[in-house]
């Protein structure tokens, strides 16, 4: 049977709200805390599989998942408890960077799918009644009423599984006396001390996730926890400048690109192989998506050379600018020569130049500029005569002594990226 990715994606959001209330700082007894415990020791890897369905239906659509796919990516804990200190006085440490995560997960999707009228869907699981396991009240806590109306019947048989585990694991636990105020005076100086550890965490990971995608929603995430962590300017930095992902690295990924287009293009991978990659970023409407610039010079299966160029996702395994016949024999240089954020690619052979724009679903080639002589091409903030780099420039360096014809001056020259092509400039 289809996934919905729109049940999974609620059933997540709904158990990933439980969790935010499992995880809340406080004091109990050790009865109580087992509850708890047992509960998000489940709660946590069910939220994940959930949201893993919702992204497997998903695939091969053209939504936006590249922040969730990074995000997903990291996402190594298992658990909603990382830590149990059973010395004095019991205390768990809840996995709330996780639950962010999670959390984060959960409206990144939500934002992959903007047909869907979300607040329409919570309107109608708010009308259905499902059936809800008494058993799930054994927590004792007032919060419990998140699933009263019994919004899908799935998760009150999730529900049901989790609370006869959690029953007989605290059935034989007896009743402790209260704790004294030494006792929860210590118990909130370590709660205060894991959430400010958790929240450096959380400030780490989605800089990280920001800094690769510049994506909408994790700006404003990150936005609001530096300032929850009193770090004003740099959320006001982030809400007010314009975002340029930092490039990917190809280190991880050239193995699988090679190996993904010799199958697809009969290629054979011997000592004629050659293959150039470097990270890019690529804009898509008002977002940025990260990508690696390939050029893969190969025999095919009868012999021929192949020159194929194209951008592969960061991980490798599929194509953001489908790959397609190169129009020269070297990747000379990647940059942003028109300052629209998006970068663009430099081919060259020994005749031409040719300045390729990256277009979905595949690439614009500006007329080609003659060379017919060696020349290295690179791409540089223009600096000259006090310039402030603003600018960039795709810059050929004639070495001394080179003759031919159309071929330029020795020295460097410097050409700006027009509407009509490339123009040197002084």
């Amino acid at each position: 049977m289809p996934i919905n990715p729109v049940q999974s994606i609620r059933v997540a959001t709904i158990l990933v709200e439980r969790l935010g209330v499992l995880a809340k700082p406080g004091t109990m007894k050790a009865s109580e805390l087992e509850l708890v415990i047992g509960e998000a020791q489940q709660l946590y890897p069910e939220i994940w599989r959930h949201l893993d369905d919702a992204r497997a239906a998903l695939a091969g659509q053209d939504r936006d998942l590249v922040a969730f796919d990074m995000l997903r990516r990291d996402e190594a804990a298992q658990f909603g408890i990382i830590d149990i200190d059973v010395t004095g006085v019991k205390t768990a440490t809840f996995n709330t960077a996780g639950y962010d995560r999670a959390r984060d997960a959960c409206e990144l999707l939500v934002r992959a799918m903007p047909e869907v009228d979300w607040a329409e869907v919570v309107r109608i699981e708010a009308g259905k009644h499902a059936y809800l396991p008494p058993a799930t009240a054994l927590s004792g806590q007032p919060e419990r009423r998140f699933l009263g109306h019994a919004k899908l019947i799935v998760i009150g048989a999730a529900l049901l599984g989790l609370a006869i585990i959690v029953y007989r694991v605290v059935s034989s636990i007896e009743p402790e006396p209260a704790q004294s105020k030494k006792q929860e005076q210590k118990v909130a100086q370590e709660s205060e001390r894991w959430a400010v550890a958790e929240r450096t965490a959380k400030i780490t990971e989605l800089r990280k996730i920001y800094e690769s995608t510049c994506h909408r929603a994790t700006g404003e995430a990150l936005a609001r926890v530096l300032r929850e962590d009193s770090q004003v300017t740099e959320a006001k930095k982030i809400e007010t400048t314009h975002c340029v992902p930092k490039r990917p690295s190809c280190d991880d990924a050239k193995d699988a690109i090679g190996s993904r287009l010799a199958a697809n293009f009969s290629l054979v991978q011997d000592k004629a192989w050659s293959m150039r990659c470097e990270g890019i970023t690529i804009l898509r409407g008002d977002r940025f998506e990260p990508g690696l610039a390939v050029l893969i010079s190969a025999r095919d299966h009868e012999g021929r050379v192949q020159m194929l160029r194209g951008v592969a996702s960061v991980d490798g395994g599929r194509d953001v600018v489908m790959f397609s016949h190169a129009p020269g024999a070297k990747l000379a240089a990647v940059g942003d020569l028109d300052g629209d954020g998006s970068d663009e690619l430099v081919f060259v052979n020994t005749k031409e130049l040719t300045v390729s724009k990256l277009d979905r679903p595949g690439f614009t080639d500006m007329p080609a500029m003659p060379v017919n002589c060696a020349t290295d091409a690179t791409i540089e903030a223009d600096d000259r005569a006090g310039r402030k780099a603003e600018t960039k420039l795709l810059v050929l360096s004639v070495p001394d002594g080179v003759k031919g014809k159309q071929c330029l001056k020795p020295g460097r020259h410097y050409f700006a990226l027009t509407r009509d092509g490339l123009s040197e400039t002084d």
